[in-house]
């Protein structure tokens, strides 16, 4: 009987362990994965600036493709615009990044 009831007890720790673990929302963008997805975002609404759906379908397909959703990247970007030190990092890649593609666009093509 003893042994039944620490079984149960311990069964019920362990799904409470795991619950969670598993509501925990997760923040699981990298701080590359921002960059890019944020670079990515500036080029295609200069890109499909006078078309905003176009620019809408774009959009979540690149969300696709990071496996992030649009909050996630939304509550990202908010919690460094509240960290100003580490903001000028992020945004320092931002710029090295758009600066590497701006300059993979103006190569002369042989």
């Amino acid at each position: 009987m003893k042994k039944i009831i620490i079984f149960i007890i311990l069964a019920v720790i362990l799904l409470i362990l795991l619950y969670i673990f598993l509501s925990k929302p997760a923040n699981s963008l990298s701080d590359s994965q921002f960059v890019e997805i944020y670079v990515s975002l500036s080029i295609l609404s200069q890109q499909y600036a006078g078309n905003p759906e176009t620019f809408n379908q774009e959009k979540e397909k690149l969300f696709k493709q990071y496996k992030v959703t649009e909050k996630e990247f939304q509550r990202f970007h908010r919690k460094y615009q509240d960290q100003p030190e580490k903001w000028v990092d992020i945004w320092k890649k931002i710029n090295r990044k758009l600066e590497e593609k701006l300059k993979e666009v103006q190569k002369p093509t042989p």
